[in-house]
């Protein structure tokens, strides 16, 4: 009975205790089950772009020429490099950011990864939409080579500001999703504005060699601006006979301003020289009469600075006279036949330039002659023939020839209407004063006087221009 009453008061206790709480109370149930061994970590993906020589990094712009002209290529090679912790496949392609639409169209680009032409085409077209895996090496080195072909003169002095893009991401995502990098290089072209606007050009050849000797041969640069350019390391491709075909100026090397450089294979104190004028540049140089191939000058960089023509030369001699071949006064284009002639003038042979005036003709390291067209009439020590020849006329299409003359007796002569193609003279030897029968027997006119040839030459642009010579 007395258990059951102190039970009783317990619980009266307790329910008066509860009663008077004044707040909320909380009650929770709490379990802690640590976990240990657990690493959380994040990959990185990340790409560069870098120089192959010595893996810096490239920095804009790569192609920078300013003052192109048909005819300009320039190669570059740059390594996609992975600098993180993820593999990646990437796009490569260029976009333009200003500029005259036309040139930019005009641009052309081949790309090549291991050898292997990934592409070849028009700039703005460049988009590798197959997307490249970046090799197991890390790196992809990419051969680039921007040309320049387009003679059309409205793209002179136009420019071309443009990109290229490379883009990267996981293999394993989607081009949208996913880690990813994107990595740009600025690029700018300036075409020149007139077609001689060339710094440095190829100004005259001695490609026949001298009557010392065949191999006395050189070739002279001018320099057509107003200040000194450095030539240290420029090219001259198809100027050596070797595997190569190409011939490096020396380290240091340059030209003062409206000044001449000039390349042979010897000094001028070699018994094998015909010079009398200082040689910059003594070396291996070898120039082919026949299917030498073009000469090309490029800058350190290999950009194309100018060309001569040279797979047929279009201007020189190359017989008991050996006669350079020399730039126009306008320089032109160095392709084209028209912007070169032979050196004849009397004033090729002086000894100015060379140890005797024998039959060595050339103007080396000094501003060029001979660059009109111009005639020689000859008439035989009998006076049995007569002939002429017309020089410097490459840059005409056709000609027209009036040879006259008078005897004791009558007036005669001979003419006729002849198409060029690029050849830098024309004539025609042995014409006969008098009559012959068709046995070949000649009876020969006596008293020739008056001999007077008409030369009428037409440009391709359908200009005349006429020649007179009397004798």
């Amino acid at each position: 009975m007395i258990i059951k009453k102190i039970i009783k008061l317990l619980f009266l206790i307790s329910v008066f205790f509860l009663l008077n709480i004044s707040s909320d109370t909380d009650a929770y149930l709490l379990d802690n089950e640590p976990s240990v061994a657990n690493i959380f970590s994040a990959s990185t993906l990340d790409l560069s772009i870098r120089d192959t020589t010595d893996n810096s990094f490239l920095i804009s712009p790569i192609f920078n020429s300013t003052g192109i002209v048909p005819g300009y290529s320039q190669s570059k090679v740059i390594r996609i490099r992975k600098d993180g912790l993820e593999d990646f496949k990437y796009q490569f392609s260029a976009l333009q950011i200003t500029g005259d639409n036309d040139l930019c169209n005009s641009l052309n680009i081949s790309v090549s990864l291991g050898g292997i032409v990934r592409y070849n085409g028009s700039l703005l077209g460049l988009n590798l939409t197959t997307p490249q895996n970046i090799s197991s090496s890390g790196q992809d080195d990419w051969a680039l080579v921007l040309s320049f072909n387009n003679n059309s003169s409205v793209l002179r002095g136009k420019s071309c500001d443009f990109s290229f893009v490379v883009r990267g991401w996981q293999l394993d995502s989607e081009e949208t999703s996913g880690f990813q990098d994107t990595h740009t290089l600025n690029n700018s072209i300036l075409v020149a504005s007139e077609e001689s606007n060339r710094s440095v050009i190829i100004n005259e050849v001695m490609w026949m060699g001298s009557t010392g000797s065949s191999a006395d041969e050189w070739i002279e640069l001018r320099n057509t601006t107003d200040h000194d350019v450095d030539i240290s390391k420029w090219i001259l491709e198809n100027s050596k006979d070797s595997s190569n075909r190409k011939l490096m100026i020396s380290a240091n090397k340059s030209i003062p301003a409206h000044g001449y450089f000039l390349i042979a294979n010897y000094p001028k104190t070699s018994a094998n020289s015909t010079l009398n004028v200082d040689v910059d540049e003594v070396a291996n140089l070898e120039l082919l009469n026949s299917n030498n191939g073009n000469i090309i000058l490029k800058n350190e960089d290999g950009v194309i600075i100018d060309q001569a023509k040279g797979d047929s030369w279009p201007a020189g001699q190359n017989g008991t006279k050996k006669q350079s071949m020399e730039r126009n006064d306008t320089p032109g284009d160095g392709l084209i036949a028209g912007s070169w002639h032979t050196c004849i003038d009397a004033g090729c042979n002086d000894l100015t330039y060379w140890d005797t005036e024998g039959n060595n003709y050339g103007t080396p390291k000094s501003a060029n002659l001979s660059n009109e067209a111009n005639i020689n009439l000859i008439i035989s020590e009998d006076y049995k023939t007569l002939g002429f020849k017309v020089f410097n006329i490459s840059g005409f299409r056709k000609l027209k020839y009036l040879l006259t003359y008078e005897t004791d007796t009558i007036s005669d002569g001979v003419s006729g209407t002849v198409g060029l193609g690029g050849e830098s003279e024309y004539g025609i030897d042995g014409i006969k004063l008098g009559t012959c029968s068709a046995g070949g027997t000649c009876t020969y006119y006596s008293g020739i006087h008056n001999m007077k040839i008409v030369i009428e030459l037409e440009d391709y642009a359908g200009v005349t221009s006429i020649l007179e010579k009397d004798l």
